[in-house]
């Protein structure tokens, strides 16, 4: 028997909604939507939409870089542009709309991370959901407009606790203004025209698109004189795609959406689709297991009988290695002398490594992009500390000179280590002229780059105007082996 498919919902009030589905050709057939006191209540598979009204848009160029890297650039800016509430952790997905010189533009959405966080806990516990997808609602809603054309819209969503309005093209949000409530699930005329105007002039500016028809989604849908408001409510076809209540679709497109969001703005770790796949093998190879328990039990008892001669031998063999270990014994130096050789060792070697800042100067010219010249650059150690009366500036004797006691070897070698351990710290001041975006565009390059090299702290960056002339300026932090 086939598992059960589910689509559901999960707001801010924690209210789940869900609805059965079975795919029947190219078509989709739904049941009715129900509401669910929690989703360890269901079983099968489970694509999950996640509502917030703090949800946010951000359509920006970024470098090509590694995921981890673009991660943690993609949290920088939002933090930077305080979309959020000071210390809120955030969770983002991102769809890639072009790339083009090592750049690429990405439609990014982001949450508040306890939202998702808790969605995903609470769908996965029960142990009988095998959860596909966990999205955004809004990058559902966009989806779901896909599957009607793929034509541009503006999407003017309203239900009990948030009202948005979406620009979509091709299934990716591009634009996102969340608009207040002035009752449950209604929103003031005025304010919805100025929010759909302000939409089709972002749209037209930056997307070079030239019209869109306007979508009214939600339980607020029927709070419009859309005469009134001067536009014309688009009621889409669905039957082409889903067989399903239409007053329903219409009331959660989030929940319908789920179904055909792309994977790029899925909230799951990549982990839990591997452990799921795990999971799913478990029960082949737990059958191996038994099969492999067996043989071995009928090996051991030969086993037993073989191990009886090797001790034997094993006993011979460790009474020679003791008298060869005695005999090695007599003839290595005094344990001073090498504790003495092992502090010099060690400290011609670190010195050595000072060389490395030839190689960073050597990797600095080699990744900075062109036309970031460097004004000014340091390098220099970590300040180390004085512990136990030693002072790590003190002579070290070199070998020849007069023999240092036990208690002085330790305590010179130690105090050399802890200097040169400290790890190089490396200012920087660049600057760069020509227009802003130009300059924007160079410094963010020169942070990409940088930080796949180094570790980065304390990075800022400011343009003059007047001047037309951009500085940067950053503290890069070296530690062994980075280069």
């Amino acid at each position: 028997m086939s598992r059960k498919q589910w689509i559901g919902t999960r707001s801010e009030d924690n209210r789940f909604l869900g609805a059965e589905f079975r795919c029947k050709g190219q078509v989709i057939h739904c049941s009715a939507v129900h509401e669910v006191d929690t989703p360890k209540e269901l079983s099968g598979t489970l694509s999950l939409a996640v509502s917030s009204s703090k949800t946010s848009i951000l359509v920006e160029n970024f470098p090509i870089l590694k995921a981890n890297i673009l991660q943690l650039q993609i949290e920088n800016r939002i933090d930077q542009l305080a979309l959020f509430d000071v210390g809120e952790s955030v969770s983002t997905s991102h769809y890639s709309l072009e790339e083009q010189q090592q750049r690429q533009l990405l439609s990014i959405i982001a949450q508040p991370r306890v939202l998702t966080l808790n969605a995903i806990k609470e769908a996965t516990s029960g142990g009988k959901i095998d959860l596909k997808t966990c999205v955004p609602a809004i990058a559902a809603i966009a989806a779901l407009m896909e599957q009607i054309s793929q034509e541009p819209y503006v999407v003017l969503f309203v239900d009990r606790l948030s009202a948005f309005v979406i620009g979509v093209r091709d299934g990716i949000p591009l634009f996102l203004q969340s608009i207040p409530l002035s009752g449950p699930a209604e929103v003031e005329a005025g304010v919805a025209s100025h929010a759909i105007g302000f939409a089709r002039q972002t749209l037209h500016r930056d997307f070079n698109i030239e019209r869109c028809k306007l979508v009214c989604l939600g339980e607020g849908r029927n709070n419009f004189n859309f005469e009134e408001l001067e536009e014309e409510n688009w009621i889409p076809d669905w039957s082409h795609c889903l067989v399903a209540n239409e007053d329903e679709i219409v009331l959660y497109p989030g929940l319908f959406g789920a179904l055909f969001t792309k994977a790029d703005f899925s909230y799951l770790p990549t982990e839990y689709g591997v452990a799921g796949r795990l999971k799913k093998s478990a029960a082949i190879i737990s059958v191996f297991l038994i099969c492999g328990t067996a043989l071995l039990g009928i090996l051991t008892r030969q086993n037993i009988r073989d191990n009886d001669l090797l001790k034997n031998r094993v006993v011979q063999e460790e009474a020679a290695l003791v008298r060869e270990v005695g005999k090695i014994q007599n003839i290595l130096p005094d344990p001073n002398q090498v504790r003495r050789i092992k502090t010099y060792l060690n400290i011609a070697n670190q010195v050595a490594e000072e060389e490395e800042a030839a190689a960073i100067l050597q990797t600095l010219a080699e990744i900075l992009p062109a036309n970031v010249n460097v004004h000014t650059l340091t390098i220099e150690r970590e300040k180390a500390t004085i512990t136990d009366g030693m002072d790590v500036t003190a002579p070290i004797p070199p070998p020849g000179s007069e023999p240092m006691d036990e208690e002085q070897t330790a305590q010179t070698g130690a105090a050399a280590e802890q200097l040169l351990k400290m790890p190089l710290r490396i200012t920087i001041l660049c600057n760069s002229n020509g227009q802003y975006s130009r300059v924007k565009s160079r410094f963010d390059m020169t942070v990409a780059r940088l930080a796949a090299r180094f570790t980065l702290k304390d990075v800022e960056w400011k343009y003059l105007e007047d001047k037309a002339q951009g500085t940067f300026r950053c503290n890069l932090m070296i530690t062994k082996n980075i280069l």
